[in-house]
């Protein structure tokens, strides 16, 4: 029996709805700038997901993880919510990061996932979110630590590729030749390099290369539509049109989708669309671009049972 790990407890993966596969329930970011979010403010918004959904959240070491949090929400809304262990790019990391060993940053990952996150006994269920920028030494050094930590539990690593800097096929060929099996792979923020500033999907050819490596790619910041320094965040409409294009080309069963909530301003009660736009505004478009019902029920239910199941490579 496939089971998930969520903060409340394991689960048979067939019990899993459709679910977003990366969002940001708690943060604290003042590792760059003061601001965190609010247990009860986090509970509201995630009720207009309750009729939808499941969640896989967040679990970034040093940035505001929140497991009693987590739980104590699970349990209000009846979501089912997998939790992560894992560290972000290398300029978050605690100290200890430079002066672990891989096998103790391994450790420290596994035992989050096997004996539960601190002293809460709530046990994580997926090893991300894992930043990597320029794909840095340390970054290199963290990512060989996930493989061993998912080669000792089963669970499934999940990228951060950050906007700009697309090193997805770096870190993939790393954790292939650390062990781990293409299908326990998930390469996360796909769309964040996906566009130029010209017209058109620039960069979908690195898309295919990543594809064809046989891991989950992940298009999960639908609802961004702005700048980063140099870099344009594709529009919803082209996101979709991506989507549609890889299903044409034989990658449905690779496919994930979500919206990485993680600013206040995402939250409808600051006027952004809320942790439901995938399952309302993003279905439209992803219909308008050519994405039946049942792709769609794929890629939102069967692709995540499947990814976040506990497995071995």
């Amino acid at each position: 029996m496939a089971m998930v790990r969520t903060v409340t407890g394991d689960v048979d993966a067939g019990q899993l709805g459709p679910t977003t596969m990366h969002e940001h329930i708690f943060g604290d970011f003042t590792v760059w700038q003061r601001s965190a979010s609010s247990l009860t403010l986090a509970g509201d918004c995630l009720v207009e997901v309750t009729c939808c959904g499941d969640v896989a959240a967040d679990g970034v070491t040093n940035m505001g993880r929140n497991a009693p949090g987590l739980r104590r929400i699970a349990d209000q809304t009846g979501l089912k919510i997998v939790a992560g262990t894992s560290f972000y790019l290398e300029g978050t990391h605690p100290d200890y990061v430079r002066t672990d060993s891989v096998g103790e940053l391994a450790a420290r990952m596994t035992r989050d996932l096997a004996e539960g996150i601190g002293d809460t006994g709530i046990r994580a269920g997926i090893i991300g979110e894992i930043g990597t920028s320029t794909f840095t030494d340390r970054e290199q050094k963290v990512l060989r630590a996930c493989a061993a930590a998912h080669l000792a539990t089963g669970a499934a690593i999940s990228l951060h590729t950050h906007v700009g800097c697309p090193t997805g096929e770096q870190s993939v060929r790393l954790l292939l030749a650390e062990g781990v099996a293409a299908s326990r792979i998930i390469v996360g923020h796909m769309d964040e390099n996906l566009v130029a500033f010209q017209p058109g999907l620039a960069h979908l050819d690195y898309h295919r290369r990543v594809a064809d490596t046989g891991v989950y790619i992940q298009y999960d910041t639908f609802g961004a539509e702005w700048y980063y320094d140099q870099n344009r965040e594709p529009m919803d409409a082209e996101r979709a049109c991506a989507v549609a294009t890889l299903i044409a080309e034989g990658h449905l069963d690779q496919i994930l989708l979500g919206q990485d909530i993680w600013l206040k301003n995402c939250y409808k009660h600051f006027g952004g669309l809320g942790y439901d736009h995938l399952f309302t505004g993003v279905k439209a478009l992803l219909t308008q671009a050519g994405v039946t019902d049942t792709q769609f029920q794929q890629i939102l239910v069967d692709n995540p049972r499947k990814a976040l199941a506990l497995s071995t490579s």
